[in-house]
C-alpha cells in the first residue's frame, strides 16, 4: 500500500530528525521505504528543507568534525559522505580546507604504541592507516617523521 499522506509523512521525518541529523538522500529513501509517493516526498523535502530540518552542507561539516574525531583520514570520510548521498560540489566544498595531518599524528602514534610488539607491524600500521582513509603521502610522511622511534 502507497501512503500519499503530506501530514503522516512530514510528522514520521521530523520524528526521527529529531534523533539524528539526516541527509535528503538518506530521508527520501526513508520515506520511500515507508512506501510514501515521489510526490508527497517531494513535498516532504521542500517543507524539511525551508523549515532548515535538513541541510546537507551542515550534515557534512559535522560528519567531518566527529569522523575525523574518530581517526578517519579525508579519502575515508569522502567515501563515507557518497554514501551518504551527499554531491560531490558538498564534499569537494566541506574537505577543501580539511587538514588531515594533525588527526592522522595521533592517530599514528596511538595505534604504534598499540601494535609495536608485532614483528610485521610497519605493514600492519601501513595498511591500518590506509582503510582509515588516511592518504598514502600523509602516511609516507609519518614514517619519515617518526623512523627513530621504530
Amino acid at each position: 500500500m502507497i501512503m500519499d499522506d503530506f501530514k503522516s509523512g512530514l510528522e514520521y521525518a521530523i520524528k526521527i530528525l529529531n534523533k539524528k541529523d539526516y541527509t535528503e538522500f538518506e530521508i527520501r529513501n526513508r520515506l520511500k521505504h515507508k512506501k510514501f509517493n515521489d510526490e508527497n516526498i517531494d513535498d516532504i523535502v521542500s517543507k524539511l528543507k525551508s523549515l532548515k530540518f535538513i541541510n546537507d552542507e551542515r550534515f557534512a561539516e559535522n560528519f567531518l568534525f566527529f569522523k575525523s574525531k574518530r581517526g578517519y583520514g579525508k579519502k575515508g570520510i569522502a567515501y563515507n559522505m557518497k554514501l551518504k548521498g551527499l554531491s560531490e560540489n558538498i564534499i569537494n566544498r566541506v574537505l577543501g580546507s580539511f587538514d588531515e595531518s594533525k588527526f592522522a599524528d595521533i592517530i599514528f602514534l596511538k595505534r604504534a604504541k598499540d601494535i609495536k610488539k608485532d614483528k610485521n607491524y610497519k605493514q600492519k600500521l601501513f595498511s591500518y592507516m590506509l582503510r582509515r582513509g588516511f592518504e598514502y603521502d600523509t602516511v609516507s610522511k609519518l614514517f619519515d617523521k617518526y623512523k627513530e622511534k621504530f
